[in-house]
């Protein structure tokens, strides 16, 4: 994985360049899961070594997760945890918690979709303190990035959230640990790399690893949207753009985000640079079958 320091690698052939970085971004897939009370037949469709993120749901806490993660790791899967700061009640939990990142050796630390918070960690930078401070800090975090914004509800700025993954670099490279930062489930190529361009301007160095919906059916996505309100995909997906299209014309079959990895890699090199962009997190919606198809698309 690129160093903190390596915001982006330039891309100096002309020869085959489109299919040379649709190979290395699909080499590091990551399927993420929302778990259930019993997720064993979700786990059972990932193969030992696979890239698994296990979701953690604010209306039901970080029991599932927690669960969840510990039968993956029994089953030899590359497991990381999502920790949702807002959703932790006391410090008990947190303890549990804390014991899973030893053996994960990473998490992707956030908020948390719920405005209010649940125990005494209203952010996930308090949270990273306090994991600091009963050392229990993993190797490794995973940290959020937002090129569409956040609810309104939670009256965070676009330039809030960028200054907020300032003081997670900070943070990461004054206790030595690794940082790369995850988007949210994107839906415009555009928007999103323009949000990267963005960030690097403002000396932000971290990998990204950019969200993607998996392959399923569009009133599922919909359904998904208006539960945990991203500032502009439903705008997005009312608008003329190609991707919007697209996903109309699929929206009895099902849809499928190669349309929007294919305009992703196009503009990254028509940048001549990677941006720091290492690889794809699919949200799979536990619509498994299809997610773990789009593996063959990067071949």
């Amino acid at each position: 994985m690129p160093a903190a320091g390596e915001a982006g690698r330039l891309l100096n052939e002309p020869s085959g360049l489109y299919k040379e970085t649709l190979q290395k971004l699909g080499s590091n897939l990551t399927f993420e899961i929302f778990p259930l009370e019993d997720s064993a037949p979700i786990l059972a469709s990932f193969p030992s070594g696979s890239k698994l993120a296990v979701s953690s749901w604010h209306r039901i806490g970080p029991s599932r997760m927690l669960k969840a993660s510990r039968q993956a790791l029994e089953m030899g899967i590359d497991v990381t945890p999502n920790v949702a700061a807002r959703s932790i009640t006391n410090k008990g939990v947190l303890r549990e918690i804390g014991a899973l990142l030893e053996r994960t050796k990473k998490a992707l630390i956030v908020g948390g979709d719920n405005a209010e918070s649940a125990g005494a960690w209203g952010s996930s930078q308090k949270l990273l303190v306090k994991l600091k401070k009963l050392k229990l800090l993993p190797e490794e975090i995973f940290v959020a990035g937002h090129p569409e914004g956040l609810k309104k509800e939670l009256n965070i700025s676009d330039d809030q959230l960028i200054e907020e993954l300032k003081l997670k670099q900070r943070f990461a490279e004054k206790n030595k640990i690794g940082m790369t930062i995850i988007t949210q489930m994107c839906l415009s190529a555009e928007k999103t790399i323009a949000w990267i361009k963005k960030i690097r301007q403002e000396g932000i160095k971290a990998p990204i690893i950019i969200g993607l919906p998996g392959t399923t059916k569009l009133s599922r996505i919909m359904r998904f949207f208006s539960e945990i309100g991203f500032a502009d995909s439903l705008e997005i997906l009312g608008s003329q753009s190609e991707l919007a299209m697209e996903m109309a014309a699929k929206s009895i079959l099902g849809f499928s985000p190669e349309v929007l990895v294919e305009k992703i890699v196009k503009q990254l090199v028509e940048e001549k640079t990677d941006l720091g962009v290492i690889g794809f997190r699919i949200f799979t919606f536990n619509d498994l079958e299809d997610s773990l198809n789009l593996q063959n698309f990067f071949n």
